[in-house]
């Protein structure tokens, strides 16, 4: 080392070491190894001392293995999770109401609800589907509103009649429903057995020949249509067509709807609403697609940090009230599903029963209205 001309700054270092008789090496080891690392600071007697002087080479202290936090509040006396309630039934009815959307006038970036076939089935329009094997994404979601409102509308299909329409029917979900056995073994025997994205279980039972006619979006088709869909079954190529109401030849939906929208609690005074729309809708015009400033700061509907969807969506053109319906280009294209959560009535298939002797009562749930909720206000 005295002769190296780069010598290794590491080992030139003066180390300290604790050098002890071999006799008392064993004692000393045990000694340094009990004394804790904040003894220094706290300790005011001679292991605060001895601590200091071993300050430098003090071994670090030994880290417990990290706990959930579950596991730590169970420790606890007398704790009990919020789940373990099981005799608790939470309202479902929050008392909202939508003062905007995230609108866009691109039919294919909206949410939709489109029955999906194959090519070869030789089906044609929607009576043609009486008798068939039919799958949702899930029960009580916006498909299964939106189809059973359909049929109710326009095929005279009464909620009590429109389980028995299809020769097989598949809505996985239905028990977490108050629902009789015999619905729950209708209406699940059909599925698919692992759990996953609603949608694409649907398609992939469209595809794999479990289904005649599958109801999910636009954006599920076109993934995989573009072949982006990275599951084994999805690999399989397969001619799948829609099947269009004859009232919707153009766009072939049985619904859509708004991509986000802005909720408020329904007991915020008129005034107090319309201050929220100002609000958002300032913003909107200062920060949204179309900014009067030339380098602007941010984007609502841009991605920051990398992230996409942050609080807006990104294909949002812009915030919209509940009178976007009335103008162009919203007021030409029909089946619009927040319209027909404003309109339900009581003997619709939003509430009937399923069936004349079942007690099971299908009611949507809060989760229709929020489609993609971006900002809940609750202001009281």
């Amino acid at each position: 080392m005295a002769n190296n001309t780069d010598p290794c700054v590491w080992l030139n270092r003066p180390w300290p070491v604790i050098v002890a008789k071999r006799k008392a090496a064993a004692a000393v080891s045990a000694l340094t190894q009990s004394i804790s690392a904040s003894a220094a600071a706290v300790d005011q007697h001679w292991r605060g001392a001895l601590a200091a002087l071993l300050e430098l080479r003090a071994a670090p202290i030994p880290l417990y293995p990290p706990r959930a936090p579950l596991d730590h509040l169970a420790t606890a006396r007398g704790f009990r999770e919020a789940y373990s309630q099981s005799g608790c039934d939470p309202p479902r009815d929050y008392g909202l109401t939508a003062v905007l959307h995230e609108a866009t006038p691109i039919v294919e970036k909206t949410h939709t609800v489109v029955a999906y076939i194959r090519k070869d089935a030789k089906l044609k329009k929607m009576t043609d589907l009486r008798g068939k094997r039919a799958v949702f994404p899930r029960f009580d979601g916006v498909a299964w509103h939106s189809v059973s409102q359909y049929f109710a509308d326009k095929l005279n299909v009464p909620c009590e009649h429109f389980i028995s329409f299809f020769g097989e029917i598949c809505a996985p979900g239905i028990q977490e429903h108050n629902a009789t056995a015999e619905i729950i073994d209708k209406l699940t025997k059909n599925c698919l057995k692992d759990d996953g994205n609603g949608e694409l279980n649907a398609l992939r039972s469209l595809i794999e020949g479990k289904s005649d006619v599958a109801f999910f979006s636009m954006k599920t088709y076109n993934k995989y249509k573009a072949n982006i869909i990275h599951e084994t079954w999805a690999q399989n190529i397969v001619d799948i067509i829609p099947i269009c109401p004859e009232e919707n030849p153009k766009y072939c939906f049985i619904s859509w709807s708004n991509i986000g929208h802005i909720f408020v609690s329904k007991k915020n005074s008129q005034m107090r609403k319309q201050e929220i729309i100002n609000v958002f809708t300032k913003l909107d015009q200062l920060f949204g697609k179309h900014q009067p400033f030339h380098s602007p700061m941010f984007s609502m509907y841009g991605q920051f940090n990398h992230q996409m969807d942050v609080l807006f969506h990104n294909n949002t053109k812009n915030l919209a009230s509940n009178n976007m319906l009335k103008f162009n280009p919203y007021d030409r294209i029909p089946f619009n599903f927040e319209r027909t959560l404003t309109d339900v009535k009581n003997d619709t298939c939003q509430t009937a029963d399923l069936s004349p002797d079942s007690s099971f009562r299908s009611v949507p749930t809060i989760s229709l209205s929020v489609v993609s909720l971006v900002v809940c206000l609750l202001y009281r």
